[in-house]
């Protein structure tokens, strides 16, 4: 799953960067992120009820909580790892019918890409209101 996540997820046989050197470089932060990607699919699978602060940051889960639950108040307590995935899969297209079973690490990772640009805007809009 490790090398599907980076073959059809990444596609990193499309990359086409001019030498060795720069692939490789390119390989190994790519090989980061699907790990991290792999590990959250293991996690989710294994123990959906940690909470979710092992895998996201305290803002990475606060900007996914209110992004797929508009207009509900932030819970006191963080979500569960089997929420959290589902959640991100939803950003990735994923539709969490009862009968479709749990997301695979493509749809993760397309939501992974939503989640991380959502996280970097609300990051940017708070900067812009301390210093506007």
């Amino acid at each position: 799953m490790f090398f599907k996540v980076l073959k059809s997820g990444f596609r990193v046989e499309d990359c086409r960067l001019a030498t060795a050197d720069r692939l490789m470089r390119y390989l190994s932060v790519m090989s980061v992120v699907a790990w991290r990607l792999f590990m959250i699919t293991l996690i989710s699978r294994t123990d959906p009820d940690a909470p979710c602060t092992t895998l996201l940051s305290d803002l990475e889960w606060k900007v996914l909580f209110q992004k797929i639950n508009k207009g509900k108040p932030l819970p006191k307590k963080a979500p569960t790892t089997g929420d959290i995935v589902v959640w991100i899969a939803r950003l990735g297209g994923f539709l969490a019918r009862k009968s479709d079973g749990m997301p695979g690490t493509l749809t993760l990772w397309r939501g992974w890409k939503r989640l991380t640009d959502l996280t970097e805007g609300w990051e940017l809009a708070l900067k812009a209101q301390i210093c506007g």
